[in-house]
């Protein structure tokens, strides 16, 4: 994808957190390596995996020969999603954060197409929210998960009703994440950033799947 030199100053992060899934995980991190955008640094945290997820993710970046930056963190103890979502946040250094999970997998251009629907919104948005696939469990496809206009809510709104969309689609400005972390006691962490992002530059849906989003993994 030809991005052009208005894109080169935005450096990307992408965090990758894992915990006991083994079966996929190296599928996703292949999603990861293989994205189109080149200034993308590569955060992966597992959770105290207890089954092979850790050893996947070692022999993956054993065997990589890319250039593109990898950090890799394991918890000593599990720290649920909320707690290793800021563990990894608090090692990366991208001006916007993607998130991802260990049993999805992205479409190769999916930072890059974030990342210029940013930019021609004026930097402004703290998240932007992609539609993805249905993936089942099996791999194969379910149909599409189309996110709510995220641009049509307001923290009102979201008070009222959570709209619709799913945390693995999210690319998040550094400046959204540096408030403060969330209770780690929370199940998840993705409604709580949008009405975060609500509050500040607002949120914004991208209508394009960019994400295959398996269930149950």
């Amino acid at each position: 994808m030809e991005l052009g030199l208005s894109m080169s100053p935005v450096r990307a992060s992408v965090v990758l957190l894992t915990y006991n899934q083994e079966a996929f995980v190296q599928e996703a991190l292949q999603s990861l390596l293989d994205q189109d955008y080149d200034d993308l640094e590569i955060v992966v945290s597992d959770d105290a995996s207890k089954d092979g997820t850790w050893q996947v993710i070692q022999q993956t970046f054993v065997e990589y020969k890319g250039h593109k930056r990898v950090v890799l963190n394991r918890n000593e103890r599990n720290l649920g999603i909320v707690g290793n979502y800021f563990e990894a946040f608090s090692v990366a250094t991208g001006d916007v954060i993607f998130t991802a999970a260990g049993d999805d997998v992205s479409l190769p251009n999916r930072c890059s197409a974030c990342i210029k629907t940013w930019i021609d919104a004026g930097r402004c948005v703290d998240l932007i929210a992609a539609d993805g696939y249905d993936m089942l469990l099996t791999g194969e496809m379910a149909g599409l998960k189309e996110t709510d206009e995220l641009s049509q809510w307001t923290f009102e709104r979201w008070a009222q009703k959570r709209p619709f969309m799913f945390g693995a689609s999210h690319m998040m400005t550094r400046r959204l994440l540096m408030l403060r972390t969330l209770d780690p006691r929370l199940p998840v962490e993705d409604q709580n950033l949008v009405a975060r992002a609500l509050l500040m530059g607002g949120a914004q849906r991208l209508a394009l799947p960019l994400v295959k989003h398996r269930r149950g993994g």
